[in-house]
């Protein structure tokens, strides 16, 4: 229901206040207090598997980034994702763009001069 424990007690909270009863098809638990036991176990469990995956890909994201390698799908604009070989995984870096980097280069002139969207006539 929820990776969050405090979320899917609430939730179910309120939908057993209305008469609604939760099951699950992979974890049975009842009604009992051993049931409910095992219930929060399975949730704090869940919640735990949550947490520590977010960190782990946190940290490989990290490493790869460190590694010099791009780790968002779309490059910022001036670049061009190019793939290279990194042991048995393709990784992108960043490579850039021919055909854009003169548009670059004469944004960054136009904001050196003091120049933005506002200063600019309208065509």
């Amino acid at each position: 229901m929820s990776r969050k424990r405090e979320h899917a007690v609430a939730f179910k909270f309120m939908l057993r206040r209305r008469g609604i009863r939760v099951t699950s098809i992979t974890e049975h638990a009842n009604d009992s207090p051993t049931g409910k036991l095992m219930e929060a176990i399975i949730e704090s469990v869940d919640e735990f598997y949550s947490e520590n995956l977010a960190q782990e890909v946190i940290r490989g994201m990290r490493e790869a980034a460190s590694r010099g390698f791009w780790v968002t799908a779309r490059p910022p604009f001036g670049y061009r994702k190019v793939y290279v070989q990194d042991g048995v995984k393709k990784r992108p870096r960043l490579e850039v763009d021919k055909e854009k980097a003169p548009i670059v280069r004469r944004m960054f002139d136009m904001a050196l001069e003091g120049k933005n969207s506002l200063t600019l006539p309208r065509p």
